[in-house]
């Protein structure tokens, strides 16, 4: 369902049943080398007035940021100084996780 306007998007029709074989590996491939940052980013998420904001600037909608040059390696750290838990998502960026509140990643993050 589409939240906003309520609306069906998808249905599902199951019309025969099969075997599931496939295996998991106990261990997936290592991760890339994928070199040395050539800049690092800061993001603040915080909240003014009522509402998030990224360094500062008011989050109405989304705000996009970049890579400076494609196929370089940036560092972007995200930090939150306030109690609220507030999700941040990338998109078309290959991304690791080096580190979450001073500690390990979770395991599906690296």
């Amino acid at each position: 369902m589409d939240a906003y306007k309520v609306t069906p998007l998808l249905k599902f029709r199951v019309t025969q049943h099969v075997i599931d074989n496939s295996i998991i590996p106990s261990t997936l491939r290592p991760l890339p080398d994928i070199g040395a940052p050539t800049v690092t980013r800061n993001f603040s998420f915080d909240q003014t007035s009522g509402h998030w904001t990224i360094n500062g600037l008011e989050l109405r909608s989304k705000q996009d940021r970049r890579p400076s040059s494609v196929g370089t390696t940036e560092k972007w750290i995200f930090t939150n100084p306030t109690d609220v838990t507030h999700m941040v998502h990338i998109h078309d960026v290959d991304q690791q996780c080096l580190r979450r509140d001073g500690g390990p990643c979770y395991p599906y993050e690296q």
